[in-house]
């Protein structure tokens, strides 16, 4: 019995020390990202330039972390990627050098030291970026990280981190990018690269005219469907022209207005043609619809005696020109004895 309270002491006492002591600080990690465009794969064509950017990130947790020094190689293959010289913009206190390695491939390496008690870095920070250009004709490959490293504070390691590297591919389908201006489209298509893009179906935007897709966002440069060739991933943007009434029809309107009177006047006179059977033709006469129309001048006909006017030609109806009216186009025949 007395065995067990002692066991059972000691396990209190654990504990108890378990909870007094502070818990261990957790070890930051980190990824080195090789990116082009902010993603880890680009497609291109031979004679292409890449920018290449190289960031730090901290990936146990959202927050920032004081750096010692920072370390690594950006490691290229000199028959596929040429180096554009000076084209490396770096991160103020991050020097690099261009060196070639042993193994033949060539690198960029960079370093960062910070004297003293460190520099407190956001969780993402981009160290720099570097151009690279394409020479490979055909194929892939990858610029990668070696002798990567994040020190710790006396220098006597370093923290944990991961490397990810960037491929290169020749040729290829690459995302094209549609911004709408707040229109309503496509949104994304994809391309083959060195060829002509596939015309999209136009956008619309309520209120606006569609003007075609530009190269860039002021809408300066026209992109042509039938002669520009897709030459890496792009966005196209949408031109749009505010829809505004057209001023000029006000100065159409009372032509118009003219014009419309004139028809229905037309629309209103009738056509009376006199049949004269033999006789010397009569003219025609223009009539309003509904109006009488004056008896013309007696035809006259050798041998023959004038009998009057009909509005048939089995001449079986008389016209009578005080109260017959004309209601549309009329022939009236002239009836000989």
């Amino acid at each position: 019995m007395k065995g067990k309270r002692l066991t059972a002491l000691a396990l209190l006492l654990i504990l108890a020390l378990s909870l007094a002591l502070p818990a261990a600080a957790a070890e930051p990690a980190y990824a080195m990202s090789l990116t082009v465009n902010g993603k880890n794969e680009a497609h291109v064509l031979p004679g292409n330039t890449v920018t290449l950017v190289f960031t730090l990130q901290r990936t146990d947790e959202e927050s920032g972390s004081t750096i010692y020094g920072v370390q690594n190689e950006l490691c290229y293959d000199p028959d596929f990627f040429e180096l554009i010289e000076g084209s490396a913009v770096l991160t103020p206190g991050v020097e690099s050098a261009a060196v070639t390695r042993i193994d033949g491939r060539k690198a960029l390496y960079m370093s960062y030291l910070s004297l003293g008690s460190g520099t407190l870095w956001s969780p993402r920070t981009d160290l720099g970026s570097v151009s690279l250009r394409v020479i490979g004709k055909s194929g892939s490959s990858t610029v990668s990280c070696a002798n990567a490293k994040v020190c710790r504070m006396d220098g006597s390691g370093s923290f944990p981190l991961v490397c990810r590297e960037l491929t290169v591919i020749v040729g290829g389908k690459v995302p094209v990018h549609y911004a709408l201006s707040g229109g309503t489209g496509t949104e994304e298509s994809y391309a083959e690269l060195g060829e002509p893009l596939a015309e999209p179906e136009a956008p619309e935007k309520e209120g606006f005219r569609f003007l075609g897709w530009f190269r860039d966002e002021g809408c300066s440069e026209l992109w042509d469907f039938e002669k520009d060739t897709v030459q890496s991933e792009m966005t196209l943007y949408a031109g749009w022209e505010e829809n505004s009434f057209p001023f000029w029809v006000l100065w159409l309107l009372p032509l118009l207005l003219l014009l419309v009177l004139a028809l229905l006047l037309l629309l209103r006179r009738k056509t009376v043609h006199f049949e004269t059977n033999g006789a010397t033709e009569l003219p025609d006469v223009r009539v309003w619809k509904g109006g009488t129309v004056a008896e013309p001048v007696r035809p006259e006909r050798l041998g023959h005696i004038f009998l009057g006017w009909y509005g048939d030609a089995s001449l079986t109806e008389r016209w009578d020109f005080g109260t017959d009216t004309v209601k549309h186009d009329t022939t009236l025949y002239a009836r000989w004895s």
